[in-house]
């Protein structure tokens, strides 16, 4: 994993307080940036959901409940819980086990 300097500017008795009871600022930073980009890319695909199904009377809700329920039931093909692997390059129309699979 290839790593960058990220160079900020905080408060220096913040820095010196944080040293001083041996926190690791590097690890403490690189773990609220990794969360903050968790947010923010689920926030960018619940938008493009509810822009998805604002065409169906469908609410966000529902289709994540939807789908948690399948996935926990095991419901897709053979188990597999990623729909686009389970049904691969399956020519276009065929149905697998009733259902009609991604075209990519």
């Amino acid at each position: 994993m290839s790593t960058t300097v990220l160079s900020i500017r905080i408060r220096r008795e913040l820095k010196e307080e944080a040293e001083e009871l041996g926190i690791d600022i590097r690890t403490i930073v690189e773990k609220a940036l990794e969360e903050e980009i968790r947010r923010a890319k689920f926030a960018r695909f619940r938008k493009l959901l509810e822009e998805a199904l604002s065409s169906t009377d469908i609410t966000v809700d529902e289709w994540v409940r939807t789908v948690e329920e399948g996935s926990s039931r095991g419901s897709f093909r053979d188990g597999c819980r990623v729909p686009s692997r389970c049904f691969g390059s399956v020519p276009v129309g065929t149905t697998v086990k009733g259902r009609v699979p991604r075209v990519r």
